[in-house]
């Protein structure tokens, strides 16, 4: 399944981490707003399916499911490391950071939910990232340990996808 959402061009190489949830019935308000983050694509337990373009397509959801593009946000990626050219403005900035950089950084932001996402996973739900790789990524990605041990304490599968379109 392709993305819908466009990679972010970062260091040359073009990625995006998407977080996704799964879960027997939680509305996906309270994911919203508990993670704060708003999401791209979302559906309740019980609501009628429909198509991308919003055609009944009989049925419904036997799940609710949630996703989001993690964000990167200027203060804590950005401008604490310095990475504005003179004369740049926040809105001009191009970042330029590892896919496995910005899904380290991530973690951490994540981890501030970690009740979440064990009642998630009490419940009978799950969560995972997702990370979209374009094929010209000239750059290895390499997963540390100690992201692979947070990302363990926090349940989050991971999922990888090299886009090809």
């Amino acid at each position: 399944m392709s993305s819908t959402h466009p990679l972010a061009d970062v260091g040359g190489s073009s990625f995006s981490i998407s977080l996704r949830v799964r879960h027997p019935s939680m509305d996906p308000d309270i994911i919203t707003g508990t993670l704060g983050i708003a999401p791209e694509h979302f559906w309740g337990c019980g609501e009628p399916r429909r198509s991308a373009s919003g055609a009944k397509l009989g049925g419904t959801h036997r799940e609710t499911y949630w996703s989001a593009t993690l964000p990167e946000t200027l203060t804590q990626q950005g401008l604490a490391l310095g990475q504005l050219a003179p004369g740049q403005s926040t809105a001009q900035a191009q970042w330029h950071v590892e896919p496995a950089v910005f899904l380290a950084r991530q973690v951490i932001q994540l981890k501030r939910h970690r009740v979440f996402f064990d009642q998630l996973r009490a419940e009978g739900g799950d969560a995972s990232l997702m990370i979209e790789l374009a094929p010209e990524a000239e750059t290895a990605f390499r997963l540390d340990a100690a992201v692979m041990r947070q990302l363990a304490e926090l349940g989050l599968a991971v999922e990888l996808e090299i886009i090809t379109e």
